[in-house]
C-alpha cells in the first residue's frame, strides 16, 4: 500500500511537471509571438519615413540637438523635433537633459541602434 502511495505520488509529480513545462513553453511562444509582432511594427514604423531613419543615423554619430540633426538630414530643427517625440515613444531615442526648454540633447537607444541595422541592411 505505501508502494501504492509512493507510485501515485510519482505519476502525480510528473504529469504536474509536465503541465508546468507545457505551460512555460506556451507562455515562451506568446512572448516571443509579441516580440515579433513588435519587431515588425517599429521595422515598419521606420521603414514608413526616411527621415526617421536619416535621424537614427545622425544620432547614430552622437548625441545631438534638434537643430544641428535638422541640418545634418536638410530639414527643419520644428520637423526634427516632431519626428524625434515619435522616436521616442517608441523607445528608439531618449532625450538627455528633458527638464531643459532649449538644447535639448537626444541620444540613439540599443534598440535604435538595432533597428537601424536591421533598417540599412534591410534584414526584415
Amino acid at each position: 500500500m505505501i508502494n501504492d502511495i509512493k507510485e501515485d505520488n510519482e505519476i502525480f509529480e510528473s504529469e504536474t511537471i509536465t503541465q508546468i513545462s507545457s505551460k512555460k513553453t506556451l507562455e515562451k511562444s506568446n512572448n516571443i509571438k509579441k516580440d515579433s509582432e513588435n519587431n515588425m511594427s517599429i521595422i515598419s514604423f521606420l521603414a514608413r519615413s526616411e527621415k526617421r531613419v536619416q535621424i537614427l543615423k545622425s544620432l547614430s554619430e552622437g548625441n545631438k540637438i534638434p537643430s544641428i540633426i535638422g541640418k545634418d538630414i536638410g530639414d527643419s530643427s520644428h520637423h526634427v523635433s516632431k519626428y524625434l517625440a515619435s522616436l521616442k515613444e517608441n523607445g528608439l531615442v531618449v532625450c538627455l537633459n528633458e527638464n531643459d526648454k532649449r538644447f535639448r540633447f537626444y541620444e540613439i537607444t540599443a534598440d535604435g541602434m538595432h533597428y537601424l541595422n536591421i533598417i540599412e541592411n534591410k534584414k526584415y
